[in-house]
């Protein structure tokens, strides 16, 4: 499951009206384990190291509301165990609009590569 946190949906409320104009369009991975939850504002443990760091991501609609985040992250150097993974609105720092955490760590080895994808529906009440 995918999680949005509190932070984002506030966010996303003024990104509607215009109050905010920051997209969420980085992706950050780390090695915590910690559950999702909406009161989350950072990743446990966030990688910065061999090819982990934080990135740009590829962001498009799936359909009218489903947004998509892409990203394939290449081990250079050593070795990087991800665990959770997370969109924010900065390239460092900056806020978290939703976390994924694995049921298990995912490691790659220096020169391997993990393809993760994230996507949220967004629905109207």
């Amino acid at each position: 499951m995918t999680t949005v946190v509190d932070k984002g949906i506030e966010i996303i409320s003024k990104l509607i009206n215009g109050v905010a104009s920051t997209a969420f369009t980085y992706m950050a991975n780390g090695s915590g384990d910690n559950v999702e939850a909406t009161d989350r504002t950072a990743l446990e443990t966030e990688n910065t190291l061999y090819g982990s760091e934080r990135v740009a991501a590829t962001c498009t609609n799936e359909s009218d509301t489903t947004a998509v985040w892409n990203k394939v992250f290449t081990a250079s150097g050593g070795s990087v165990t991800i665990r959770e993974v997370g969109i924010f609105d900065a390239a460092s720092a900056g806020n978290m609009v939703l976390i994924h955490v694995y049921a298990s760590n995912k490691t790659i080895d220096d020169g391997e590569s993990i393809d993760i994808t994230l996507k949220i529906n967004v629905a109207g009440e």
